[in-house]
């Protein structure tokens, strides 16, 4: 598991907040809303998992996109065995 992962899963029980966010409808693909959900988390916490202006770094070093970034949050999110 990625170092500070278990740390994360300790502050957000993810299958609940899956189930929350089913419960609402408040999204139109489920599993894309929970990953950016979490990114920003990531980004933005007070857990400090990832930098500030991460996204920027990829969009200017490496040219990514949201879909590029998109799809390594679902990869990753995999590797959970959530339900969605």
């Amino acid at each position: 598991m990625i170092s500070g992962m278990a740390e994360l899963q300790k502050e957000i029980n993810f299958q609940s907040y899956i189930d929350e966010i089913k419960q609402t409808g408040e999204y139109k693909d489920l599993k894309t809303r929970v990953v950016w959900d979490i990114f920003y988390v990531l980004c933005f916490s007070r857990l400090n998992f990832l930098p500030k202006g991460y996204t920027t770094y990829l969009y200017e070093t490496y040219g990514a996109t949201d879909i590029h970034i998109e799809t390594l949050l679902k990869k990753a999110i995999d590797t959970f065995n959530l339900k969605f």
